[in-house]
């Protein structure tokens, strides 16, 4: 069984000059394919839902640490506790941890470039897909476990399986 379809939202990539058009649609396949479990369809390069969120790709190591802990997104709320409509990915952040990790027994320095931009767009697309729960959920709080966990490990965020980033349910009057 299917489920009911509970919103529709366009990604608009904003300054990704890093992320390559295949990694790029890959990240999108990849975040769609994980909030598809909960009746969301994410699309994105001609943006034509009724919510749009921008996504901003930031090259340089900027984002904040948190203790031993670098973030890999970012999504801001309004006092008002609402989330704004506007996703910061830390892509160095994302590229040294997907660099860390072998992937069918091969170090990063041996990919194929095409490997390369699936492996990196579905590590980017898992990163979004926990920025877009944010927004959906309407909540910065983090999970113990699933897609709304605090923390990713690289192994997660690169490997095949999905089931490290399952979605959590979506209460459909918030």
């Amino acid at each position: 069984m299917l489920p009911a379809l509970l919103l529709h939202i366009s990604i608009a990539f904003q300054q990704a000059p890093l992320l390559s058009p295949a990694a790029r649609a890959s990240a999108l396949d990849e975040a769609a394919a994980i909030w598809s479990l909960r009746g969301v369809i994410v699309d994105g390069d001609e943006p034509c839902a009724p919510t749009v969120l921008t996504v901003t790709t930031i090259a340089a190591s900027a984002a904040p640490r948190h203790g031993f802990r670098t973030p890999l997104g970012a999504i801001a709320f309004a006092p008002d506790g609402m989330p704004q409509p506007a996703i910061v990915l830390y892509l160095s952040e994302i590229l040294r941890l997907v660099r860390s990790v072998p992937f069918l027994g091969m170090e990063a320095t041996r990919w194929p470039p095409s490997l390369r931009d699936r492996i990196v767009g579905r590590a980017v697309g898992r990163v979004l897909a926990h920025e877009i729960g944010h927004y959906l959920l309407r909540s910065p709080h983090h999970t113990g476990s699933g897609l709304m966990r605090s923390f990713q490990r690289a192994e997660d965020l690169v490997g095949l399986p999905r089931a490290p980033f399952t979605p959590a349910p979506i209460d459909a009057g918030s």
